[in-house]
């Protein structure tokens, strides 16, 4: 059991939360350990599939293979992190290749792989960012918080100033003398009903799978208890997070 190809879990009758297998062998009785944490990993993936929502592995969005020796464990999870892709991003691409986008940046800045555990984009897809079963890189190293991404840019023209306002000179982007991307981006995406269900089904199969959960919030809100100076989530994401911390009994970060 521990040798099989653990990546595409489909559908059937497979009992993915077992602990144990037991197998008779002649007159012997022979005890196969299953890996719970690559059990629960399959069975967030088959759950969500069975809830009629697209779930793409990260064979399937070909992901570049993660540099282990950078990885960290991280498990019981307490905490749910939403982002958004940012400026660069929009509605428009395809959700694989924004994932693959993403990765490629994370890489780029020294991550050992995309640093969220899931990304969502407009059309409701579902992508697998990070193996669940690692410390995510995405409010910095803290562990016991699942990463999500919204493959869009949610937020507004200037937000990222007006994030900054009440910070010091030397905490503002630039500065706050130079002018930034987002002072002059003026596209921007609304969440598709389809990306909140897609949210909505993520955040519950979660939830249900990792009983310590009781924070939801946006990146800003996060990064705010350390004095950060974040947009992202953008204000639709923000939206999104209290939605979430409504609809699930969860509370903020």
């Amino acid at each position: 059991m521990s040798q099989a190809k653990t990546d595409d879990l489909k559908t059937g009758g497979f009992d993915t939360w077992a602990v144990i297998e037991q197998k008779r062998a002649a007159d012997a009785l022979v005890v196969v350990t299953v890996d719970d944490k690559a059990a629960i990993r399959q069975r967030i993936i088959a759950e969500i599939r069975r809830k009629k929502v697209t779930f793409v592995t990260r064979s399937e969005w070909k992901a570049k293979d993660a540099k282990a020796s950078g990885l960290s464990n991280d498990w019981d999870y307490t905490g749910i992190a939403l982002h958004h892709a940012g400026n660069s991003y929009t509605c428009d691409a395809d959700g694989a290749d924004k994932m693959r986008h993403v990765q490629q940046e994370h890489f780029s800045r020294g991550s050992s792989d995309i640093g969220y555990h899931y990304g969502i984009d407009c059309q409701g897809v579902i992508y697998e960012g990070r193996d669940i079963r690692y410390l995510g890189a995405h409010i910095g190293q803290v562990p016991k918080v699942i990463g999500i991404v919204m493959l869009a840019d949610l937020s507004v023209r200037g937000e990222q100033r007006k994030v900054e306002s009440d910070l010091p000179w030397w905490k503002k982007s630039n500065f706050g003398i130079l002018p930034t991307y987002d002072d002059i981006a003026v596209n921007h995406d609304e969440p598709t009903e389809t990306q909140i269900k897609a949210l909505e089904v993520l955040t519950r199969v979660l939830k249900e799978n990792f009983s310590g959960i009781s924070r939801f919030g946006g990146h800003r809100e996060w990064a705010s208890q350390s004095g950060g100076n974040r947009a992202c989530p953008g204000v639709y994401g923000l939206i999104l997070a209290e939605m979430m911390r409504s609809k699930f009994a969860l509370e903020k970060p």
